[in-house]
């Protein structure tokens, strides 16, 4: 059997969620007749005895559909959307399936023909793949759904992106995006509440993490025509790879479709570690159909067959973590597993630093409040300040640098570390502070100030 490559089929979860309805969506619709009702009813059920992906499911939810129109039971919506909505109900009580839905998009049609016309045609209606409704404008003041991408402690690259938009719109930003990072010795890609999307940047953005040889990195199959389709990272990408970069993948509940497909590839190829939650199980890539009446059936036909997959039962993580957590965590043992590793006296002091301050974020050390209000002060030119519950340095030049504790009297800030003395009476009398070339510097604190801290 031919492997073909699957260039139409998107795996998307909730991008219509992100386009606002159109004026045409909003006005009252037509009201459905009886024959309507049942031809869209049977041209759904029609659609996944032969498409779905799973063939016994298959014939499970079209029965459903023809029983419950059969019996009348929904004889009482006249409205396109509300009966999109019954029929979307009664498939998933048969079939729980994160992919599989009925949504009402008056102003677009969509075909699953071999060949059909791309873009848009005439009246607005978008047709082939193009399952996010939103208009080039719009997906671009999103930045393409790239939020983040930084340099963070340790020269740790992170990337937070909430959806893979296709191609053809977000691949200027993604290759933008990779070629930050491309100095990073460690890269943190965060999923979370990423809603899935196109496949194709999943096999962009995974390539910078291998050579230039593909790599597979999984295979689908859809019963309807015997399709079999390997998705593999790219012979040739724009900028520099990162073949030896260790890769870290951040997921929770909310990570989806084309995002459990990064994050499955990544875990099943051993490329990297996935920290966080179980992902969401939608697992079955698929495209959409218009079955009359402004409704539309997203097709759930290609099931992954590298490995158990993950529909209905997620991604679950290397290293289980709390969602808000779950950056701090990888961060952390990025920086863990670089500090073992062999390098140039500076960089491994850098790592060093680095590491003092995540642990210290992590869990900073306790410090009684009035403890902490007696290191406030004048120290030359640095003035210590209480902020919030916590101790702020500010420099002559007015940066203000938020300090964590470590204990004993020491506090890290970025780039510096501060050792505060005290005197007989227990009154903090100075303060050293050392930086990570390390030079360091004595200042003490000023009388004045330290008689009205005590006060």
């Amino acid at each position: 059997m031919a492997i073909r490559p699957l260039t139409h089929l998107a795996l998307t979860l909730f991008t219509l969620a992100c386009a606002a309805p159109s004026p045409a969506q909003t006005a009252r619709a037509e009201p459905l007749t009886p024959a309507a009702r049942h031809a869209i009813a049977d041209s759904v059920a029609r659609i996944l005895e032969a498409r779905y992906a799973d063939s016994t499911a298959a014939v499970r939810l079209a029965e459903r559909l023809r029983v419950r129109a059969a019996a009348g039971a929904y004889e009482a919506y006249g409205e396109p959307a509300a009966f999109g909505a019954a029929l979307m109900a009664d498939l998933q009580q048969v079939r729980p399936d994160k992919h599989l839905r009925i949504s009402y998009e008056p102003t677009r049609e969509y075909s699953l023909t071999a060949g059909a016309p791309g873009g848009t045609a005439a009246g607005g209606a978008v047709r082939w793949n193009r399952i996010d409704g939103r208009d080039s404008a719009a997906i671009a003041r999103t930045n393409f759904a790239f939020d983040a991408v930084e340099r963070l402690e340790g020269n740790v690259g992170y990337l937070k992106f909430r959806q893979f938009v296709p191609l053809d719109y977000s691949r200027e930003t993604a290759v933008a995006a990779m070629a930050f990072l491309a100095n990073s010795d460690a890269v943190i890609v965060d999923l979370r509440d990423n809603v899935g999307g196109s496949p194709e940047l999943v096999e962009l953005i995974l390539s910078y993490f291998y050579g230039p040889e593909p790599v597979s990195l999984l295979t689908t199959y859809g019963r309807y025509a015997r399709i079999t389709g390997e998705r593999r990272t790219l012979r040739d990408v724009p900028g520099r790879r990162m073949p030896g970069v260790e890769l870290w993948v951040l997921t929770n509940g909310n990570t989806a479709s084309a995002a459990e497909m990064f994050a499955y590839a990544v875990q099943r190829l051993r490329r990297g570690t996935l920290v966080g939650e179980t992902t969401a199980g939608a697992g079955i890539g698929g495209a959409k159909q218009s079955v009359g009446a402004g409704l539309a059936l997203f097709v759930p036909q290609m099931q992954v067959i590298s490995g158990p997959g993950y529909e209905r039962t997620g991604v679950t993580p290397d290293v289980p973590a709390a969602a808000e957590s779950a950056l701090a965590v990888a961060h952390r043992m990025a920086l863990e597993k670089l500090a073992g590793r062999d390098a140039p006296a500076a960089v491994r002091e850098e790592r060093r630093w680095a590491l003092e301050l995540v642990r210290a974020r992590q869990s900073p050390a306790a410090v009684d409040a009035a403890l902490l209000r007696g290191y406030a002060g004048s120290y030359g030119t640095r003035t210590i300040t209480v902020e919030e519950g916590r101790l702020v340095s500010t420099s002559a030049l007015g940066w203000k640098t938020a300090l964590v504790p470590l204990g004993g009297g020491v506090f890290r800030g970025d780039g510096e570390r501060l050792r505060f003395e005290s005197g007989a009476d227990g009154a903090v009398t100075a303060v050293t502070i050392e930086i990570l070339n390390g030079a360091s510097a004595r200042r003490t604190r000023e009388a004045d100030t330290r008689t009205a801290t005590r006060e």
